[in-house]
């Protein structure tokens, strides 16, 4: 009995191995030039609030707080993750951030992140909006550079 269950295990992992192996990557789609939405659905909206301080003997730091919000499904896909993805000045990476809901004005059609930032970090900053099947597989992944939703005054 107990062989049968390693025999059955050593089975099921090999398929599974086999099918993430084979899977295809999932389509990333990039929205430049300040474009907000795609033909298959998908859509983004800011809103932002700026503003400036100075640090006791220090520099003015000026910053942006951003609203941001996306659909929760695009057909059967559901919005699984977003994150915040910051790259230095030689567009190395710095670090990701996964950004969970603060509220949702209207929970059936989308959900809301926010988050503050300094002006220049924003600039090479992008948002990633990351859609899954119901069983869970990652199918598209929507990336936002968000220098082209800053506002001169952002």
């Amino acid at each position: 009995m107990c062989a049968m269950r390693i025999a059955y295990l050593v089975i099921l992992y090999a398929a599974m191995k086999t099918l993430a192996e084979t899977a295809p990557e999932p389509p990333k789609i990039e929205l430049r030039g300040g474009a907000t939405s795609t033909p298959d659905g998908f859509s983004v909206t800011f809103e932002s609030d700026t503003g400036s301080m100075r640090e006791p003997r220090g520099p003015i730091s000026h910053w942006v707080a951003l609203r941001v919000a996306a659909p929760r499904k695009i057909g059967e896909a559901s919005l699984c993750e977003c994150y915040f993805a910051a790259f230095d000045s030689h567009h190395r990476l710095l670090t990701t951030i996964s950004i969970k809901p603060y509220s949702a004005r209207d929970d059936a059609i989308q959900r809301y992140h926010i988050f503050n930032s300094e002006r220049e970090f924003l600039r090479r900053a992008t948002l990633s909006f990351t859609y899954c099947a119901p069983i869970g597989y990652i199918v598209k992944e929507y990336v936002v550079p968000l220098k082209d939703h800053l506002s001169a005054q952002n």
